[in-house]
C-alpha cells in the first residue's frame, strides 16, 4: 500500500496541485468524487508559490524538501484557504513513512472543511490510515460509501484493496472477496488486479467460512472472476460434509461455466457418485518411501506385505487382500493427496500410516472429513481430537511414561525424579513424566536438567543426591544413558532390581528409560550400572518371545534382515482391520466401530487392540535389566 500512495502522490496528487494552483481545478461534476478538488485560491500569490515549490518536490519524490515546504507553509499560513491541500499533501507523505497518528489527525482535520468535496478527501484518507492503525471497523464505515467515486487508477487501487483489507481483518471475508472482485476488473493499475485475484485465490480456499462461501456463491457474478474459485471452494465443502446431491449440483454448475476437471474434482466427482462405496478387501498405505525417513518407511512396507500375504500365491480372486501404497515424502499435501485417491480411485475401506506427525495431522484430518477410518503410526500429535475416524497404533511419550511409572509403582516406588536434558525432547518427555506421576499416586521429588551432549555430570548427581526419591526417570539415548549411569554410582546412587541391595553406603533406585534409551548392548556396556533399570522396548527383534518372535523370523526369511518397531506396528495395524472386517465390518463407519471391539490373538507387538480414544491397548513393553538379559519386570518382594 505504502507504494501504492507514493506513486499517487507522484504521478497524481503533485500533477493535480500544480495545475489546481496555476488554473483552478474544475468543479465536481457529479457530486464530491475522490481526485477531483474544487477550486482552491490564495489571496496571496506568495502562498501559491509557496505551495507549488513544495508540490514540485513531492513529484519528484524529494520528500524531505516537499515535508519541510508543507509544514513551513502550515505553520505560517495556519489561515489561508490553501491549508486543506497542504495537509492532505502532507498527511500522504507521513502515512508512506509510517507516521499514522500524525497523518490521521491531518486528514482528519480536512474531514471538517465546509467544501464537502475537500472534506470527502479528508475522510477517504483518514480511512486508510484507520485501516494502517488497526481500526478496521472505522476504516470500512468510511471507505465503503466510496466505492466507485474514486478518478485516478491509483485511487481506485487504494480505495478497494484498503477496504478489503479492512473487510478481512474485521472477519468479512465475504465482503472482502466482493470487493476484490471489483478490484480484479475495476480501472485500476494492473498490479493491483492482479493482487486482487492472487488474495480472491487465498481467501476462498483458506479464510472464508462455510457461511461465507454460500452466500457469494448466491451473489457473485457467474461470469466474474471470484466465481470459480468460490465454487471450488464450496465443492469441497459439500464433499467435505458428506452431502453427495450438492456436490453433484455443484460440479454441474462448474461444468456448465466452462472449468475443465483436474485430478482432484474428478476425484470429488467419483466420492459423489458413490459416497459410501468401499472395497473391503482394499486397505490403503500412506507411508515415508523417499526422503530421511525412507528405511523406516520401507521397513513399514515389509510389515504389511507380509501381513497381507503379498504377493498373493496365484491369481487373485475378487475377495483377495489388497494394499495400495502411497509415498508422502514427509509432505503434508501429498499425503492429503493420497488420502483423496485412495478413497476416489481405488475406494479402500482404510487407510494405515502416515508417520510423521505433522503429515498425519493433515491426513487425519482429511480422512476425518471423507468417512475413512485412518491408522497413524506416529508417537507425535493429538490425533485423538480429530474425531473418531482416526486411530493411533504407535506408542507415544504420554504411554511410555505412564507404563514406566505403573511397572515402578508395582515396586513400591512412590517418590520419583528426573534428570532430563535441556531441549525439546527432555522437556516434553519431563511434562509427560509428571503428569503420569501424579496420575498414579506418586509423587515429583526433584528435577535435574544438563545441556544435550553433556558428558560429565557430576553436579547433577549432586544435586539430585540432596533428594529422597525411590525412581530416576533419564529420558535421553543409549549413549549418554551408558554415561549417566557410572556418574550415578559415583554419587551413591545405584540401580538396582527388586530385592537386590546397593553397594556400601550406597542408595539403591529404580533407574527408568523410555525406547530412545534402549538398545540390546548396554548390558556390555554398561551393565554393571544398569542393574534392575527398567525401559521401555515396543519391539525388540533380538529378545522377541512368542508371536513376536514368529513375526521377526517370518520378516527375515521374507526380507533378509531384522524387523523393527514400524514394521511390526504396521503389520499389526493391517490384522486388526482385516479382523474387523472378518467380523463383519462392510462400510467404512462398521470398520470404525469395529477396530474398538476386535483383538488380535497373535500380535507382534505389544498391543491386541485399541482403547476407546482409539490409542493402543498397550502401547509398549516393559524390560527390566537382570545381569546380561533383558526380561519382565519383577514386582516388589
Amino acid at each position: 500500500m505504502k507504494n501504492r500512495t507514493s506513486a499517487w502522490a507522484r504521478a497524481c496528487v503533485s500533477a493535480a496541485l500544480v495545475a489546481c494552483l496555476s488554473s483552478g481545478c474544475p468543479a465536481a461534476a457529479r457530486g464530491p468524487d475522490i481526485g477531483r478538488l474544487p477550486e482552491l485560491t490564495s489571496d496571496d500569490p506568495r502562498a501559491e508559490a509557496e505551495l507549488r515549490d513544495a508540490a514540485e518536490h513531492e513529484a519528484q519524490g524529494d520528500h524531505v524538501a516537499a515535508t519541510s515546504g508543507y509544514r513551513a507553509f502550515l505553520r505560517q499560513r495556519p489561515t489561508d484557504r490553501l491549508v486543506p491541500v497542504a495537509q492532505l499533501a502532507l498527511g500522504r507523505i507521513l502515512m508512506d513513512q509510517g507516521k499514522l497518528d500524525e497523518a490521521a489527525a491531518l486528514f482528519q482535520a480536512v474531514s471538517s472543511h465546509r467544501d464537502p468535496s475537500v472534506a470527502e478527501h479528508g475522510r477517504f484518507y483518514a480511512g486508510v490510515a484507520n485501516e494502517r492503525l488497526g481500526q478496521h471497523a472505522a476504516a470500512a464505515a468510511a471507505l465503503a460509501p466510496m466505492v466507485g467515486r474514486t478518478i485516478e487508477p491509483a485511487q481506485t487501487g487504494l480505495l478497494l484493496s484498503t477496504l478489503a483489507s479492512a473487510y478481512v481483518n474485521s472477519g468479512r471475508v465475504a465482503d472482502a472477496i466482493l470487493t476484490l472482485q471489483t478490484l480484479s476488473e475495476d480501472n485500476a493499475p494492473e498490479a493491483d488486479r492482479q493482487a486482487a485475484r492472487a488474495q480472491i485465490i487465498e481467501l476462498a480456499a483458506k479464510k472464508a467460512t462455510p457461511a461465507d462461501i454460500r452466500k457469494l456463491y448466491d451473489e457473485l457474478d457467474r461470469d466474474g472472476y471470484a466465481f470459480r474459485y468460490v465454487a471450488l471452494r464450496a465443492v469441497r465443502d459439500a464433499d467435505a460434509a458428506h452431502d453427495a446431491e450438492h456436490t453433484r449440483e455443484l460440479l454441474t454448475a462448474i461444468k456448465d461455466q466452462g472449468v475443465a476437471f483436474d485430478d482432484e474434482l474428478a476425484a470429488i466427482a467419483m466420492r459423489a457418485e458413490h459416497p459410501s462405496d468401499a472395497n473391503p478387501a482394499v486397505v490403503g498405505a500412506i507411508l515415508s518411501l523417499s526422503g530421511r525417513a525412507r528405511k523406516v518407511g520401507e521397513l513399514s512396507l515389509r510389515g504389511l506385505m507380509l501381513a497381507a500375504g503379498l504377493p498373493p500365491q496365484g491369481p487373485p480372486t475378487p475377495t483377495t487382500p489388497q494394499v495400495v501404497f502411497r509415498d508422502d515424502a514427509g509432505d503434508p499435501d501429498q499425503a492429503v493427496e493420497a488420502v483423496n485417491e485412495l478413497v476416489s480411485a481405488h475406494r479402500v475401506i482404510a487407510i494405515i500410516g502416515p508417520m510423521d506427525a505433522q503429515v498425519a495431522l493433515a491426513a487425519g484430518k482429511r480422512a476425518q472429513e471423507l468417512g475413512v477410518p485412518l491408522i497413524a503410526l506416529t508417537p507425535g500429535g493429538v490425533l485423538s481430537d480429530l474425531g473418531p475416524m482416526v486411530f493411533r497404533y504407535f506408542v507415544t511419550p504420554q504411554a511410555e511414561a505412564a507404563a514406566l511409572v505403573a511397572r515402578a509403582r508395582e515396586r513400591g516406588a512412590k517418590r520419583f525424579a528426573v534428570l532430563h536434558p535441556r531441549n525439546t525432547y527432555g522437556e516434553s518427555m519431563l511434562a509427560a513424566f509428571q503428569s503420569a506421576v501424579q496420575s498414579a499416586g506418586g509423587s515429583m521429588a526433584a528435577v535435574a536438567s544438563y545441556a544435550p551432549g553433556s558428558t560429565s555430570f557430576g553436579n547433577e548427581v549432586g544435586t539430585l543426591g540432596k533428594s529422597s526419591f525411590d525412581a530416576l526417570f533419564v529420558p535421553d539415548s543409549a549413549n549418554t544413558l551408558v554415561l549417566v549411569a557410572p556418574a550415578l554410582a559415583a554419587g551413591g546412587l545405584w540401580s538396582v532390581g527388586s530385592g537386590q541391595s546397593a553397594p556400601h553406603n550406597a542408595r539403591g533406585i529404580t533407574l527408568l528409560a523410555p525406547s530412545v534409551g534402549f538398545d540390546p548392548n548396554l548390558p556390555h556396556l554398561a551393565g554393571r550400572y544398569l542393574q534392575g533399570a527398567l525401559f521401555s522396548v515396543p519391539f525388540d527383534a533380538q529378545e522377541a518371545t512368542g508371536p513376536s518372535h514368529d513375526f521377526t523370523e517370518s520378516f527375515k526369511q521374507h526380507y533378509g534382515s531384522a524387523p523393527d518397531a514400524f514394521a511390526a506396528f504396521a503389520h499389526d495395524a493391517y490384522v486388526l482391520v482385516r479382523a474387523a472386517v472378518d467380523a463383519g465390518a462392510a462400510t467404512r463407519a462398521q470398520l470404525a466401530q469395529r477396530l474398538l471391539t476386535v483383538r488380535s490373538s497373535a500380535p507382534a507387538g505389544p498391543s491386541a487392540g485399541f482403547t476407546p480414544q482409539r490409542e493402543p491397548l498397550d502401547a509398549t513393553r516393559i524390560r527390566e535389566l537382570a545381569g546380561e538379559q533383558f526380561v519382565p519386570p519383577t514386582a516388589a518382594h
